[in-house]
């Protein structure tokens, strides 16, 4: 007998753009040879003058995408949306000049 074909195959449910705009995560549903049913995460990566390239692939099964269903449900809202804090730019550390030769001094 021959195993259930997916006639539409695999398809895309959504991507998730990076704030970098140089990353990009897709999810798709694929069926597998044995009929079940994997959700797929494809992560790209952006080079320049290469274009979007394939970083890393995860497969989950129904039991994994129901567990990480279950594991999202318990976030709050602000934990969802919170971007990430930006990072502080150090400052530039005092200078004195002697002739030809410059001290930086660095805070302890």
């Amino acid at each position: 007998m021959l195993a259930p074909h997916d006639i539409e195959g695999p398809r895309l449910l959504g991507e998730l753009p990076a704030t970098s705009g140089r990353e990009k995560i897709e999810v798709w549903s694929r069926s597998e040879e044995d009929g079940t049913t994997v959700l797929e995460l494809v992560e790209y990566r952006w080079g320049s003058g290469l274009g979007w390239y394939v970083q890393k692939r995860v497969a989950l099964d129904p039991d994994q995408v129901r567990l990480l269903t279950g594991l999202l449900g318990t976030l709050t809202p602000t934990e969802v949306a919170a971007p990430p804090a930006p990072r502080l730019k150090r400052t530039v550390p005092a200078a004195s000049r002697e002739g030809n030769v410059i001290a930086l001094r660095f805070p302890v």
